[in-house]
């Protein structure tokens, strides 16, 4: 590009609106393995280790000296590198690396200054007494067309069409190619249009196509997985410290993606996850070894709500709480007769999630500082309560089934 024109082209900031986990999770993209735009070096004797114990037990004779064993020694361990570093070239995915970008290193652009350097210099001033300021070098701006990201939707829509074209492209082949490139050279701003309406207009559509992407690629680019990654967990994490109306089901959608993109992502490892998620308060909503205290107490509002003006009753909660105790409790204080009490329920406050009366409470509520969940009783038709108690059970089971397939996949990979 000409001087200026990454001004022209400045992408506006996102307007996502959940944050990312702290530490994030997992390595964003590992280094290139001796990468062919660099000049190559060759292996020096002190870059490998020598093995020393077959030297220990070797006996010295007369025709095999001390010196010849050590550059036998030497010779093998700078052959086994050498296969190392050959089986390194073989395995890594050179394609899902923005070759443009890397290629297009120039020393002077990323110049250093030393220490030394730098001390030497504080003290220098000019005639007017006032210190010189230091050279900057000039970066290169990358470009990336932005409007790209607004026909996703079109092109990810395209991955399902196998019409072929007279000099036989196919367009599935075309629109991978196109999303593929896209991921490699910046995955951010691809994903972006995504992530901005997840928790907006349209957010089963948007997940939708996430699930549909990465089944159709399902090795990702390793800097696309990390930012997808940890973009879902913000995601659950934004629906965990805010609950709100269908938060359970977005929250199902993330895990069904979560589990697909896990072996794309490099470095993750099960220990690590438990202490980020424990840290940021999502391990209930995300890990099936969450062990948290429940609630200690629960404030339940009467058949008007909370906007009625009543005044709400408060149950302490055991271990062994269930709902059904709960709702005997707040029948009684709201003077509920018998014959009306099975028209009513316990419904969540923030959520309107229904509650199975045999369900215990502490594998819903966990422990809050300062903060105690809220129920409502609603009168509903028990058969319009069987239907609601049916979804919720059936978004349950999704919701465990996600958990049970992120740890297999985290703990299935090889470096675990």
């Amino acid at each position: 590009m000409e001087e200026g024109a990454h001004v022209t082209f400045k992408v506006p900031p996102h307007g996502i609106e959940f944050t990312l986990p702290s530490p994030k999770v997992g390595v964003e993209s590992i280094p290139v393995v001796e990468p062919p735009w660099m000049p190559q070096v060759k292996l020096n004797v002190e870059e490998v280790t020598l093995d020393h114990s077959q030297h220990t037990r070797s006996f010295i004779t007369a025709n095999r000296t001390r010196r010849k064993i050590h550059a036998e020694m030497v010779k093998t361990a700078l052959e086994a590198e050498e296969a190392k570093r050959r089986a390194e070239r073989e395995n890594f995915l050179l394609s899902a690396v923005p070759v443009t970008i890397q290629a297009a290193y120039e020393p002077s652009l990323h110049h250093v200054v030393s220490e030394e350097h730098e001390e030497g210099e504080e003290n220098e001033i000019d005639n007017t007494g006032r210190p010189i300021s230091a050279h900057h070098v000039c970066v290169a701006q990358q470009l990336f067309p932005s409007c790209l990201c607004s026909s996703v939707l079109t092109i990810i829509h395209l991955l399902d069409d196998p019409a072929v074209t007279p000099d036989g492209v196919a367009v599935y082949q075309t629109a991978e190619q196109v999303i593929w490139s896209c991921l490699v050279e910046d995955s951010a701003l691809f994903l972006r249009f995504f992530l901005e309406k997840l928790t907006r207009e349209k957010q089963d559509i948007m997940a939708r196509l996430l699930r549909r992407l990465v089944r159709f690629i399902p090795r990702l680019p390793s800097q696309a997985a990390f930012a997808l990654f940890n973009y879902l967990v913000g995601y659950v994490m934004f629906y965990t410290r805010s609950p709100q109306e269908g938060a359970q089901e977005h929250t199902a959608a993330a895990l069904s993606i979560l589990w697909m993109v896990v072996p794309s992502v490099h470095g993750i490892h099960f220990k690590d996850l438990k202490q980020i998620f424990r840290k940021e308060q999502c391990d209930a909503a995300l890990l099936l070894t969450a062990n948290i205290p429940s609630a200690k107490k629960i404030i339940v509002h009467g058949p008007g709500g909370a906007d009625a003006g009543g005044i709400p009753s408060q149950f302490p909660i055991q271990e062994d709480t269930q709902f059904s105790q709960i709702h005997v409790e707040a029948v009684d204080f709201f003077g509920i007769s018998e014959d009306e009490s099975k028209y009513y329920f316990l419904v969540d406050y923030k959520t309107n999630q229904i509650h199975n009366m045999h369900s215990y409470v502490r594998d819903f509520y966990f422990f809050k500082r300062s903060q105690y969940p809220q129920l409502t009783l609603v009168r509903m038709e028990p058969e319009a309560a069987f239907e609601a108690l049916q979804k919720q059970a059936f978004m349950q089971k999704f919701l465990e089934i996600g958990k049970v397939l992120l740890a297999y996949s985290v703990l299935k990979r090889p470096d675990q």
